[in-house]
């Protein structure tokens, strides 16, 4: 069955060729490289905090490396199509290895297979499109390197499970990212599937998007609080939009009534952490994970590496560990 992209695949193409898909900014700065040592990293939104960090891993070990990258972001993370069009873009021009970070996996599973019949190698950064999901539509990544969603919304229950006397008045609400993101699907499934056996007791009032955007998720999680005012806990899978929630604790003036968790580990979500604003906060290693993705692309590129899957650690943050800082893995923190 052809792709739900197929389509739209086509038609940008041929748009792209007339140089009007792609913004200015972005077909100049594509324009950039294209001596055949490329190595190409199409990234998410350019203003979020997590992408940035993963940006610096990446330009920073590239250029102690001598490696030859060049970073491709969005605007935004809302965007799927125009990241579609910006690999596209990018494939004429024959990089060694292109590494996405794909807004959604229908998205990934599109330009893999447009590069990938141009001869390009290709890998995935952040799990959205994972060594399994391409091996089902007769593709073969060089590698995925990223957290391991499930395992980060089970570590949030778990933490949640062990802190907390949870009691059949226990009231959560789960707040999701954009629709259709494999991420955020299995950090909240992750999530929901340990509170059920661990937690039998808690009542799931809500699982709704909030679109990785900080304002959504401080409405969103505004109006659960007034709909449901024994609200004791929210789980959001981002920091970005965490961040929100936790402003909107506050207005609501629930600050330390209602406990909330996160995941990422950006710099403000470790201040709230340390401030009481927020709970706890299961880490992902951005800066870890753009570093190994240049590692694994040079590899990929000298040699023929197929189907490697890789896991970075995601630690658990609260005030006592953030304090001691023993952990090694929080040296990658930026």
């Amino acid at each position: 069955m052809p792709s739900p992209f197929r389509s739209l695949a086509l038609c940008a193409a041929a748009l792209i060729t007339a140089s009007l898909t792609v913004p200015l900014s972005i077909r100049a700065e594509v324009a950039l490289r294209a001596d055949g040592d490329e190595y190409l990293f199409l990234l998410k939104g350019r203003g979020n905090v997590f992408w940035k960090v993963v940006r610096q891993g990446i330009e920073e070990t590239a250029k102690s490396g001598g490696i030859h990258a060049t970073v491709l972001h969005t605007d935004d993370d809302q965007t799927p199509e125009a990241q579609l069009n910006m690999c596209l873009a990018a494939i004429p021009r024959h990089p060694k290895v292109i590494v996405m970070g794909a807004h959604t996996r229908t998205v990934g599973i599109e330009c893999f297979k447009q590069a990938a019949a141009a001869g390009i190698k290709v890998a995935d950064i952040d799990g959205n499109v994972t060594v399994e999901d391409a091996k089902r539509e007769g593709l073969h990544l060089s590698f995925s390197v990223g957290s391991d969603n499930s395992a980060i919304g089970k570590q949030a229950a778990e933490y949640l499970a062990k802190s907390t006397n949870v009691t059949t008045a226990t009231r959560v609400l789960v707040i999701k990212g954009l629709p259709g993101s494999i991420v955020s699907e299995q950090r909240a499934n992750g999530f929901l599937e340990l509170v059920k056996t661990s937690m039998p007791q808690a009542v799931i009032v809500g699982i709704p998007a909030g679109n990785w955007d900080r304002m959504k998720a401080m409405n969103t999680a505004i109006d659960f609080m007034q709909r449901e005012p024994k609200l004791d806990v929210i789980f959001s899978v981002s920091d970005v939009m965490t961040m929100g929630v936790v402003e909107g604790v506050k207005v609501a003036g629930k600050t330390g009534r209602v406990r909330v968790l996160s995941v990422d580990g950006i710099a403000d979500a470790r201040a709230a952490v340390l401030d009481g604003r927020m709970d706890a906060n299961i880490a992902q290693l951005p800066y870890l994970m753009g570093k190994r993705a240049v590692e694994l692309a040079l590899k990929a590129g000298v040699e023929s590496i197929v189907d490697v899957n890789e896991f970075t650690p995601t630690p658990l943050l609260t005030k006592e560990t953030l304090s001691k800082h023993e952990d090694s893995n929080l040296s990658y923190l930026r």
